[in-house]
């Protein structure tokens, strides 16, 4: 259904570093904004996958009242493993949003492979009637992983200090999913390159949001901008990193329901094939 016949829009194809689809833009106010925001300047696609700390600062490219801080900042800079450490086993997007991020899982994520979630928590949302060879969650709280009955096997770990992923095997996974948490990230660059090393030729990286947060937690990047900027931050950390073919990019709200409901957007990379 979400992946299936329709309409596709192609922009940027010449300016981002990679094929850029943006689907059905008519439907959705915010994807007709994202649109009309201008890529990074080419010159600034990463030419070394191990990018310096003063590019892990930046996110070119937003507007100018955005630049007078430290786009990677936040309002509270402590350890994220002491503001994690009490288990939420509570969902973090409503009823609607969740059922939408589902089907799309149903269709984008393959029976019998191999599936990264990172920044788990007690729920996936993967469909629960679809079996995957392998579910491996990287989260912040030993509790949520233990009571979420999808994973194989769980890691405790900052990706804030530390994200490299040493226990995952070069081109060994399928799909890497992150959802609701990528506005977290203070490292996302080096997060990036390292999904892009665990994923096999063809994988995708599949990172979803909407528009809640723990804003004591978020960057100030994500705190300063809009819906449609929010989806540009997404797509210039791929822009800015090395190894992605191809970026699609989706807005799963429900706009005809009768009732309010979470928006929920969605960016997924393409792991360019080996030449």
């Amino acid at each position: 259904m979400l992946r299936g016949n329709f309409g596709i829009m192609k922009r940027f194809a010449s300016t981002w570093s990679f094929e850029m689809k943006v689907i059905n833009p008519e439907q959705s106010p915010v994807l007709r904004e994202f649109i009309n925001i201008a890529p990074p300047p080419p010159s600034l696609v990463a030419q070394d996958p191990q990018l310096t700390g003063e590019q892990d600062l930046h996110i070119p490219g937003l507007p100018a009242w955005v630049n007078k801080t430290n786009h990677f900042g936040r309002q509270d800079s402590s350890l994220d493993c002491n503001f994690y450490d009490f288990p939420r086993l509570v969902t973090h997007i409503d009823d609607s949003a969740i059922a939408s991020l589902t089907q799309f899982y149903s269709e984008a994520v393959t029976p019998g492979s191999v599936v990264v979630d990172l920044c788990t928590s007690w729920v996936s949302h993967l469909p629960s009637n679809t079996k995957y060879s392998k579910v491996v969650g990287v989260g912040m709280n030993e509790k949520e992983m233990e009571s979420n009955s999808i994973l194989s096997e769980h890691h405790l770990q900052d990706l804030n200090t530390n994200p490299s992923l040493p226990f995952i095997d070069d081109a060994s996974c399928d799909h890497v999913l992150c959802c609701v948490s990528i506005d977290y990230l203070i490292q996302p660059y080096k997060v990036f390159n390292e999904v892009n090393r665990i994923l096999k030729p063809g994988g995708t990286f599949i990172i979803s949001f909407s528009n809640r947060c723990f804003f004591t937690k978020a960057i100030f990047a994500w705190l300063m901008t809009n819906d449609p900027y929010h989806l540009y931050i997404v797509s210039s950390f791929f822009h800015l990193t090395q190894g992605w073919s191809k970026v699609m990019v989706m807005d799963l709200s429900n706009y005809t329901s009768p009732h309010l409901s979470d928006p929920l957007y969605l960016v997924e990379g393409t792991k360019a094939d080996n030449e």
